[in-house]
C-alpha cells in the first residue's frame, strides 16, 4: 500500500503544513475519484486523515497507472505559510 493525506475539509496548503508533509519540498495531488477509477482501494489507515491506497502488485504497469492518477510535482504550499 501507498501511505498517502487526504484533505477532506481544509486547503491543502494547511495540510501540507500541519502534517508531516511539511518535511517535503514538494507534493502531487490527486482525488479520490482519480484513484478509483483507475481501479485502486483507498482505506482509511491510523488517524484521519491518513489513508492508503492499495497496491495489487508493485508491476511497472501499475505504478504507470497510479503515477498517470497525481499531477506533476509542485512546490510544497505549506513551505510557504
Amino acid at each position: 500500500a501507498l501511505s498517502v493525506f487526504a484533505t477532506l475539509d481544509h486547503p491543502v496548503a494547511e495540510l501540507c503544513r500541519d502534517h508531516v508533509l511539511k518535511r517535503y519540498g514538494s507534493v502531487r495531488t490527486s482525488t479520490f475519484g482519480a484513484v478509483r477509477a483507475a481501479g485502486f482501494a483507498l482505506l482509511p489507515t491510523l488517524r484521519r486523515p491518513h489513508f492508503s491506497i492499495v497496491l495489487p502488485d508493485l508491476d511497472p504497469t501499475t505504478l504507470d497507472r497510479l503515477s498517470s492518477c497525481f499531477g506533476e510535482p509542485v512546490p510544497n504550499p505549506g513551505r510557504t505559510l
